[in-house]
């Protein structure tokens, strides 16, 4: 199988023209200088209102609007439209216990930037459910029941800088699924049931900057074939059942990436060489919690030490280095009774030691996004 291999002068030249895209002019509506989250008691509280949104009037007093109620289940076409909803700039409908949302419901909300619709029932989305948030920046869809993303899902949402569809049941992307955003800088998939990549999912998303896959069941990727991601940063691949992640290719976020968070998987080897040549600038490596010989480790943790970049160790029992786990023989890896246990207890940490473990991954995270 022959890999395309991207020459330098190729790559930057992507990277330039894309970076005056992703600088493109952002749509402006009446300001959120000042504004405040007005709660209403329910929809109806919401429809009655006699105040309006817009901070040009007199008598303004926010246009962020939230709900007291958390009974709304079906969200009808127009469901939100009032006289002066188009001047809403963000609708939090967080538990709300949503559980279909018909297309057409945010009609005649022109300047929403932020809609909030994560821990409520939502098991399928449209193409047509978003039409008309020409404007949206921030979309959170995080802790629902969804398992498919459609192709054009978000085709009404190219505005798009921050999606988050963390804690769903996803099992697949199609290779549309995130057609037109080509805006957005952040992509939380974590947390889902993921179990394949396809090479061109992650096509149109030339601006992204962050992409966080941890806790899902990736068992192999190919992020050499990503071949648009020419401004990433952090990319979190923790907690999942990657055996290899090779580092010998040339990827299009090469120069780019500063953050690169391994923990959790499955890996016995690394080619840290590959590494250093063809993701140069990374400045903080996620490697704790998988199959280390420690001697393998210890060469690999050697040449770390000599460069820039830092590692995390947590590990306080066992054999292990700098705090980073690892089998004193080979045998002990590849025991089925040892690793059948480990499974149990990763399980056991998601359910009940979850925070700790998004905990550490924040905190690399952090440290990346504060280089």
């Amino acid at each position: 199988m022959c890999y395309c291999r991207i020459s330098t002068h190729i790559l930057q030249f992507f990277i330039t023209m894309s970076l005056a895209f992703c600088k493109g002019d952002t749509i402006i509506c009446n300001g959120d200088v000042n504004s405040r989250l007005r709660l209403f008691q329910n929809i109806s509280d919401y429809h009655f209102t006699t105040i309006g949104f817009n901070p040009m009037r007199k008598n303004f007093r926010g246009n962020y609007v939230g709900f007291k109620s958390g009974n709304m289940e079906i969200l009808e076409r127009n469901f939100f439209a009032t006289f002066d909803s188009q001047n809403i700039l963000k609708m939090y409908l967080h538990h709300q216990n949503i559980k279909k949302i018909d297309p057409g419901a945010f009609l005649f909300m022109d300047c929403l930037k932020t809609l909030d619709l994560h821990a409520n029932e939502i098991e399928s989305l449209s193409d047509e459910i978003f039409l008309n948030l020409d404007r949206i920046e921030e979309l959170d869809l995080s802790d629902n029941k969804l398992q498919e993303i459609l192709p054009l899902t978000f085709n009404h949402t190219r505005t798009l800088k921050s999606l988050n569809l963390s804690n769903n049941k996803l099992e697949r992307l199609s290779i549309n699924s995130f057609f037109q955003l080509r805006h957005l800088e952040k992509l939380n998939l974590s947390y889902n049931a993921l179990t394949n990549i396809s090479d061109t999912t992650f096509d149109h998303l030339i601006c992204l900057k962050i992409l966080l896959l941890n806790g899902n069941k990736l068992m192999k990727i190919n992020p050499e074939k990503w071949y648009n991601l020419f401004h990433l940063k952090v990319l979190d691949l923790s907690k999942n059942f990657l055996s290899n992640f090779d580092t010998g290719y040339k990827f299009s976020f090469g120069m780019t990436l500063s953050c690169l968070n391994l923990t959790d998987n499955r890996l016995t080897q690394l080619n840290i060489f590959g590494l250093l040549k063809n993701i140069p600038n990374v400045s903080v490596l996620g490697i704790q919690q998988n199959r280390w010989l420690c001697s393998d480790l210890e060469l690999m943790l050697n040449i770390l030490r000599g460069s820039n970049i830092s590692y995390v160790g947590t590990s306080k029992k066992g054999a292990q280095i700098d705090g980073i786990s690892c089998y004193n023989r080979a045998e002990e890896i590849f025991s089925p009774d040892k690793h059948a246990i480990s499974e149990i207890k990763r399980n056991a940490d998601y359910h009940f030691n979850g925070l700790t473990h998004q905990a550490q991954i924040m905190m690399i995270v952090i440290m990346c996004l504060l280089e």
